[in-house]
């Protein structure tokens, strides 16, 4: 990659969009161009729509022809399935097509797909070589959106990499997201706007990246990935959220009162922790942020903002 390439991130917007924008911006890149169904203010130009728009993205392409794209775009969480495929899957069909249709066969795509494909597989250290179990209509979506971008890559030799991210956290996250969910009851309770801090089972074990240094692999992987092959992008240590529970509940400015309670655990993987070393022997990337700092980040983040 050079400082004068033109790079496109789709999804933008996101948490991982926006820490990747900076990262780049940081590194001296200037032609960043971000995608999205929401304006953000950011990157050199943005265009405002749908990856399931064909015409909508033929035109951006034609207009940025990009060298290189994050491809961060999708639906998450629950949500039905048609719906999930239709934005994971079909969006990054068309998003191919769109390429495909001005001939920018030699543009390097990264799908950022997800650890969730792996299903459960125990207390392993999980491997790229490993089975694909997906246990929720997210996952499901994920996993044909790898297949869809393997076609091209088969069929069209478009270079293709794929990454699957395991769990990541930074300031800026939503607020459904688990740890945002815990910091910012806390920041409410701290305030006195915010009673009993509730939160569900706590019994998880997950290999948790700062998404700072997700996007660090991210763009490494797009340098030195090799088109075809898929890579983990994790940390390798797991930990048992309730590490992560009790950690923010002791870093309160007072005592906070919480509730444990049920939930529909359906589709809910027990265990997973992944190993980083094809990455990291491929590209040389390691973690640079300790997850707790990341912690106290996330908790003060909530507290500018309650």
């Amino acid at each position: 990659m050079n400082l004068t390439d033109t790079i496109l991130i789709t999804g933008g917007s996101g948490l991982a969009g926006t820490w990747l924008r900076k990262a780049l911006e940081q590194m001296g890149f200037s032609r960043i161009f971000l995608l999205d169904v929401v304006r953000t203010g950011q990157g050199n130009k943005e265009y405002i729509g749908s990856v399931n728009d064909i015409t909508f993205l033929r035109k951006a392409l034609g207009d940025c022809k990009p060298s290189f794209i994050f491809h961060l775009a999708g639906l998450v969480g629950h949500k039905p399935l048609d719906e999930m495929l239709s934005v994971n899957v079909e969006g990054t069909r068309t998003l191919f097509d769109a390429l495909c249709t001005h001939s920018l066969f030699a543009t390097r795509v990264l799908i950022t797909g997800s650890s969730a494909v792996y299903g459960d597989k125990g207390e392993k250290p999980i491997t790229e070589d490993m089975s694909l179990s997906p246990t929720s209509n997210y996952s499901i979506s994920k996993v044909k959106q790898e297949e869809i971008a393997l076609e091209y890559f088969n069929h069209q030799h478009i270079p293709v990499i794929i990454s699957r991210a395991f769990n990541n956290i930074a300031p800026g996250e939503k607020e459904q997201m688990f740890i945002s969910r815990i910091a910012s009851q806390i920041a409410r309770i701290e305030k006195g706007t915010g009673e009993k801090l509730t939160i569900g089972p706590l019994h998880s074990h997950r290999d948790y990246l700062d998404t700072r240094d997700v996007v660090a692999a991210y763009i490494r992987l797009m340098e030195k990935g090799v088109p075809g092959e898929i890579y983990n992008v994790c940390s390798g240590e797991p930990v048992r959220i309730s590490d992560f529970f009790s950690f923010l509940i002791k870093s309160a400015r007072l005592q906070i009162e919480y509730e444990v309670v049920a939930y529909d655990q359906k589709g809910n993987i027990p265990y997973q922790c992944g190993s980083p070393e094809k990455l990291k022997q491929l590209t040389g990337w390691e973690k640079q942020r300790d997850i707790q700092t990341t912690l106290l980040e996330i908790l003060d983040y909530w507290r500018a903002r309650v």
